[in-house]
């Protein structure tokens, strides 16, 4: 089976549950570090960089250790600082409003962060560096989303392309108007989560496509089930999961908030476990019948808390 894995923004709280997730899945049998694709955007860059340097599971749980330390201590006087995200959430919400297309919404986006002046460039690249195991592209096929600002179109940073992994994954991550924009080979490049924070539909053409997003309907503003509904629409299955309840707690209300890394890694871990028989439900290809139904007979696309 070809098979891809889809890994979510969601801020330091995103990667600590994405990370336990991942680390609740093989506890309970699901390796996920032989999936042939991995697409990640934002927090779900930092994860997926850390998988693809893994060879097998068994490198899942000196992962989750590390990584929930290293989100939680920082690098730096000031790097546990947890900034105010409302005023600029408060000033983009227009723009999800007026704009007419994802690439008018990028761009006009892009836009007001060029307007705004962000400090802290070296600092931010060596607390990333802190949340990565080294800056080596891995030979696996790894994609990282970030948005041209100076242009508006999304960017897929790969093995071939002109960034390093560490430049990649801090563009993904860098929040416009938050953190510093990242320059790479004359273009000014910010968080991959601008107007799509899964950017599913970059994982066309596999058989399955498991996507993980820490943020879900919780913004009101997500395009996952259009995104979802193309994958289907080419002939690819998807499983989608979202926090439950006891994860949604634990990530509380400020994703960039590192007091509440701990909680979240340990609530997706717990999560993993309870929807592993979903996941190896959908690779072994016991949901065929479901999958197969024609659209309108169908409800949505698995989704599972």
């Amino acid at each position: 089976m070809t098979d891809a894995l889809v890994l979510g923004a969601g801020g330091l709280t995103g990667i600590a549950w994405e990370t336990g997730l991942l680390a609740g899945l093989y506890d309970a049998g699901i390796d996920l570090t032989d999936v042939t694709s991995i697409t990640g955007t934002s927090a779900g860059a930092v994860v997926g960089a850390n998988l693809a340097s893994l060879d097998s599971g068994r490198s899942l749980e000196a992962l989750y250790k590390t990584q929930i330390h290293a989100l939680t201590t920082g690098t730096g006087e000031d790097s546990l600082a947890v900034p105010d995200l409302s005023g600029v959430r408060a000033a983009f919400a227009k723009f999800h409003q007026t704009s007419k297309s994802l690439h008018e919404l990028r761009a006009a986006i892009g836009q007001k962060a060029l307007e705004s002046i962000a400090q802290g460039g070296e600092e931010r690249r060596n607390l990333i560096r802190a949340w990565m195991p080294h800056d080596k592209w891995p030979e696996r096929d790894l994609r990282i989303l970030a948005v041209n600002a100076l242009d508006g179109h999304l960017k897929i940073w790969d093995r071939n392309s002109e960034a390093t992994l560490l430049q990649a994954v801090t563009s993904s991550c860098a929040i416009p108007a938050v953190y510093p924009m990242v320059e790479i080979a004359g273009g000014r490049y910010m968080d991959g989560g601008v107007g799509s924070t899964t950017n599913a539909s970059i994982a066309e053409g596999f058989e399955l496509v498991i996507v993980m997003d820490p943020i879900g309907d919780s913004r009101g503003v997500s395009r996952l089930q259009g995104e979802v509904e193309q994958l289907e629409r080419g002939g690819t299955r998807t499983l989608v999961i979202v926090p439950d309840e006891e994860a949604i707690r634990a990530l509380g209300s400020s994703p960039l908030d590192p007091s509440l890394c701990v909680a979240a890694g340990q609530a997706g871990r717990k999560q993993g476990r309870r929807v592993s028989a979903a996941v190896a439900a959908a690779r072994e290809k016991i949901e065929d019948a479901f999958f197969d139904l024609p659209r309108q007979q169908r409800r949505s696309a698995p989704r599972y808390q």
